[in-house]
């Protein structure tokens, strides 16, 4: 049962001491330990010049580009640990948060779950947030000294949707999924049904118990990370707090200028993510579906990294590099350069000083000139796939190579093995999907970036950003480098991407024509390799073996045992499924058919929805529509001058409201497409042609 809010009476405050910066120094803060949670529900309007109204399905999305679009609040909730509280105005909720303050005298932490959401509705009533933020628009935390209350995301800590909650972390409540319309029109004044009510309640305490779980791990809601990279980032600062030679090694190989430190972001590049054109766009049969199992990891562990400072190299030629002792990195002009596979593994957008270029939807087939910015580890790989008559190493840098830590190796292996042994086992489903998420973490670690533009929320507002200067790079590097709390180096990251690529490729090379889409860790292919998969296989397992051996390591730790008994070794290839058939139109967009039906992955569309919406398999083609209720994908727009607007609700109580910041929300649309550059590529190509028996040759494009 949900309370109004004037029915709360008081709340014996839980002390625990914290530490938290505070205008530059740390400084002992109490904090109340009991959970607080904030969700709010809004009303989404089209201002138009004579009238406002709310988003209508049977109107195409043309229809509400010359509106003026406006959200605005109309009930907020706060629980008070398993207590709901709620009001209809901002000025309640500052009444409501005033009571909270008087009532604990300390500082108190509310979760909100997607916190950028809220946050652009409270800013109206609150206006001294102090945030702390990613980026613009994503803060983590905001704090307001008026109220002494912190705000934190939740969803940057559990990275899941709050319908999601209750099944990922085996929580005793559920959100109420579909009891709440958001197509009708709200203000502060609409009635709400008991079922209305009850839905923004179960919003509250779906996250109070998810958020109880988790101070059940960490001692107090204080001690809470911020995100599911800080969960694992502060296990591993506490292994090496007091290790005073460790932070001076690493000291010693963090990027020391701001020249070091661009080269080696312009050599880092994600996962390979592409479509064999060759294949595109048309129906394949009986395609099969592998996934490395915890590529990143994997080699993290069996790789070796640079242990040195990167130093200028006077290598002018490939024969030069000594590349079982050192990494390098390399910018390097390629002249003349052609590609000897069907698929394309260099990014146009990674490339510079481009003429006479070809690509293959992103990806460079020919050029006769293009300059790179890249590790020996790509360079191995690009000797493979493309041929060049001349090349020039415009600058080379390079770093002595060893393996991780000792230390960092077997968090890894209990990382693996936790997620492992806890998977299916009754009760243990958020030590589990902790598991999983420290595994997933680990790689996060070693490639967030540290040195971020400025940005600023100052006087309520968002600040635009502002490249930092090579001096103000200079000093942050300095200070991240003598921290205690850095313990990987942004260059470690650079390698571990690179790494996993060239596993990829390996196998790409080996079936080539037979590929027909590779998404960072994973394959999917027609024909018979089985031959392909063990010898990879064999291959990753003696190279993790030697790493063990080498560290002084039980390798018995790759392989730990589930529930069942059964063992699951780390890196190998793992089957991911068989399609009946399979249809890819580029990167991120593709559709199949297996035992269980159809099943779609485009990047603008739900999958379950997107499924249901296309039906079958030969509608997915260039100008397919999926309607708003099929892409199930809302339109956000986030308003920083919203006018005043008369609210009349759907039951014709009117309001008028003046809060400048609000979200409007509203389905959309999408329609499949395709680059025209890419169509006619594919189908100009020679090699489009190429004999497939797998081709369902039914459906042609």
């Amino acid at each position: 049962m949900m309370f109004y809010y004037k029915q709360f009476n008081t709340i014996a405050a839980i002390p625990v001491k914290i530490r938290k910066k505070i205008n530059g120094k740390m400084q002992s803060v109490l904090c109340d330990d009991n959970i607080y949670t904030l969700d709010t529900e809004t009303t989404s309007l089209f201002v138009f010049a004579d009238r406002a109204e709310k988003f209508d399905k049977t109107k195409p999305p043309e229809y509400y580009k010359t509106a003026v679009s406006v959200g605005y609040m109309y009930i907020w909730t706060l629980s008070v640990n398993d207590t709901v509280y709620y009001g209809r105005t901002g000025a309640e909720l500052l009444e409501f948060m005033a009571m909270i303050k008087n009532a604990v005298k300390m500082r108190f932490i509310v979760f909100v779950h997607n916190l950028s959401f809220d946050f652009q509705f409270i800013r109206n009533y609150i206006t001294d947030f102090d945030v702390f933020a990613r980026s613009p628009r994503q803060p983590l935390t905001a704090y307001t000294a008026t109220y002494n209350a912190e705000f934190r995301d939740s969803l940057a800590l559990t990275n899941c949707k709050l319908e999601k909650l209750t099944d990922v972390f085996d929580l005793p409540v559920a959100k109420q999924t579909g009891a709440l319309d958001y197509n009708i029109i709200r203000n502060s004044s609409t009635p709400l049904t008991d079922a209305e009510l009850k839905y923004c309640e179960y919003d509250n305490l779906v996250l109070y118990h998810c958020i109880l779980k988790f101070k059940s791990i960490y001692g107090n809601v204080a001690k809470i990370p911020l995100t599911q990279t800080g969960i694992i980032r502060k296990e591993c600062q506490a292994i090496y707090a007091k290790d005073n030679d460790y932070h001076k090694h690493i000291k010693g190989i963090y990027p020391q200028d701001h020249k070091t430190f661009y080269f080696l972001m312009r050599c880092f590049f994600g996962g390979y993510v592409h479509a064999n054109y060759i294949h595109a766009n048309r129906i394949i049969k009986n395609v099969q579906s592998w996934d490395f199992t915890s590529s990143y990891p994997t080699v993290m562990l069996c790789e070796k990294y640079p242990q040195t400072n990167f130093v200028k190299s006077c290598v002018q030629r490939f024969d030069q590099l000594l590349e079982d002792d050192y990494a390098y990195l390399l910018d390097i002009t390629f002249y003349n350069v052609n590609a000897k596979t069907y698929n394309h593994y260099i990014s146009l957008s990674k490339c510079y000083d481009l003429y006479n270029v070809f690509t293959d939807n992103g990806r460079i087939v020919s050029a006769d000139c293009m300059r790179c910015y890249i590790t020996n580890v790509d360079l191995q790989i690009m000797r493979k796939c493309y041929k060049f008559s001349d090349y020039k190493i415009n600058k080379a840098m390079r770093a002595k190579l060893g393996y991780l830590d000792r230390r960092f190796l077997l968090k890894i292996l209990e990382l693996y093995g936790a997620k492992t042994k806890l998977k299916g086992v009754a009760g243990k489903n958020l030590e589990y999907q902790l598991s999983k998420q420290k595994v997933n973490a680990l790689y996060g670690m070693s490639v967030t970036n540290l040195i971020k533009d400025n940005f600023e929320f100052k006087n309520n507002e968002w600040s635009e950003v502002i490249q930092l200067t090579d001096i103000e790079v200079n000093a942050k590097l300095q200070e991240i480098a003598k921290s205690y709390a850095t313990f990987l180096t942004p260059a470690y990251g650079v390698f571990v991407t690179a790494y996993a690529r060239r596993n990829l490729w390996d196998n790409i090379l080996k079936i080539d024509s037979d590929l027909i889409y590779a998404d960072t860790d994973s394959l999917k292919f027609i024909g018979n390799h089985s031959d392909v998969i063990d010898a990879y296989n064999k291959k990753i397992i003696k190279k993790l073996r030697k790493a063990c051996r080498d560290n002084d390591i039980d390798v018995a730790l790759l392989a730990p045992a589930d529930i069942d008994g059964n063992t699951h070794q780390l890196g190998v290839f793992d089957n991911d499924g068989n399609y009946k058939r399979f249809i890819t139109m580029g990167a991120k967009k593709y559709a199949y058919e297996d035992d269980k039906g159809l099943h779609i992955t485009v990047s603008g569309v739900n999958s379950k929805t997107g499924a249901k919406g296309l039906q079958r398999l030969e509608n997915f083609q260039k100008g397919f529509l999926f309607d708003y209720d099929a892409a199930g994908k809302k339109l956000i727009t986030y308003n920083d001058t919203q006018i005043p607007v008369e609210i009349v609700d759907d039951f014709g109580n009117k309001e008028t409201r003046t809060e400048l910041f609000g979200v409007c929300m509203r389905d959309n649309v999408y329609k499949l497409g395709i680059d025209g550059n890419y169509l006619d590529y594919i189908l100009k190509c020679p090699n489009y042609s190429i004999k497939c028996s797998n081709i369902d040759t039914t459906h042609t494009i």
